[in-house]
């Protein structure tokens, strides 16, 4: 979900690993940090942060997770730009928390791979 508005849009890229023996080259930090830099540029978007990290995505104390929850306290950003959601967590309850909390926060996050998720249509479900 991308919002468009006279001002520019300051972003930052979350990007997760479980660990540095990846197969799929699409999970590395790297590609994904290239690919969600990439969508950026396209969006128009000015990136002031990265968060990276090696960590299970069930975990909720990440350090570079923490952070960037501390970053939304700031305010130093608008987007929070993902290669996928489950970048997140790929636990759908701990992805669905956060986008509540962002977006009631007034701040997007957007997957370069998904269509965004509209949170009350899943609620639903």
């Amino acid at each position: 979900m991308s919002q468009t508005n006279d001002k520019t849009r300051k972003a930052v890229i979350y990007a997760r690993a479980e660990d540095f023996r990846l197969k799929p080259e699409s999970d590395s930090l790297a590609y994904q940090i290239d690919l969600d830099s990439r969508y950026c540029r396209k969006q128009g978007y000015v990136i002031v942060g990265t968060f990276k990290e090696i960590a299970p995505g069930s975990l909720l104390q990440r350090d570079e997770f923490l952070k960037l929850k501390e970053a939304m306290e700031q305010r130093a950003f608008d987007v929070i730009v993902v290669s996928s959601f489950d970048r997140i967590s790929e636990v759908d309850s701990i992805v669905q928390a956060f986008i509540i909390e962002a977006e009631g926060k007034g701040f997007w996050i957007e997957s370069v791979t998904e269509p965004g998720i509209d949170i009350q249509d899943e609620l639903l479900l």
